[in-house]
């Protein structure tokens, strides 16, 4: 489990597809996210799901207050 920081602003490009199942919710603040072919608006307490090799994310904080995104990787050992 990990806390992605987003200072206002602040953004994580479109990356390589998921290694692992994972989670994630926002804990702080409000982030426009691209899982896939979904974008949305996740607000403080949205939970959202992103598949083993298959889905790309991106987020961006539009906000004036940081975001916080929990990052629950689900691995099988």
């Amino acid at each position: 489990m990990e806390d992605v920081v987003y200072q206002p602003k602040g953004s994580s490009p479109l990356g390589d597809v998921m290694a692992d199942d994972m989670v994630c919710t926002v804990t702080e603040g409000e982030l426009q996210v691209t899982a896939g072919d979904m974008q949305f608006t996740a607000k403080e307490g949205d939970v959202w799901s992103c598949g083993k090799g298959s889905t790309k994310e991106a987020a961006t904080n539009n906000g004036t207050v940081v975001a916080v995104m929990r990052v629950i990787n689900l691995k099988a050992e």
